[in-house]
């Protein structure tokens, strides 16, 4: 397992609160922070590596 970390912001901008993961790849702690919702967007980080900025709003996730 590897420690994910999404980082919360609220309207102003500012941090808000985090978020820890424990996940087997980047592809699954990305699964996770693209289905997570918060109204003002989120990080995500694997340990001091920045994965991704993840918009605002809840998002559908299909398996085909």
């Amino acid at each position: 397992m590897t420690d994910y970390a999404l980082y919360v912001f609220g309207a102003d901008g500012d941090f808000e609160g985090l978020v820890e993961l424990d996940c087997l790849s980047d592809g699954e702690a990305m699964r996770i922070a693209f289905g997570a919702e918060s109204p003002f967007g989120h990080e995500l980080w694997r340990g001091d590596s920045f994965l991704g900025w993840f918009g605002a709003g809840a998002r559908s996730l299909s398996e085909d």
